[in-house]
């Protein structure tokens, strides 16, 4: 969507133990890595919307 849009910030409709389940982690550790995530400014996030401010690091966590 970054690329299409030149946008980082998306909705996700999905409440958060949906997002767990979906990612097929526990809730805790979903809210402990957004949390983490967001204290190295990583991200972003209230509620559905998340704003990547980092995308090099994100990148970089992913491989």
């Amino acid at each position: 969507q970054y690329k299409r849009t030149g946008k980082a910030t998306f909705i996700i409709p999905l409440r958060r133990n949906e997002l767990a389940d979906f990612l097929n982690v526990s809730r805790p550790s979903l809210s402990r890595e957004m949390s983490r995530l967001m204290e190295e400014g990583i991200i972003d996030y209230h509620r559905a919307s998340i704003k990547i401010k980092d995308l090099d690091s994100l990148k970089r966590m992913a491989e």
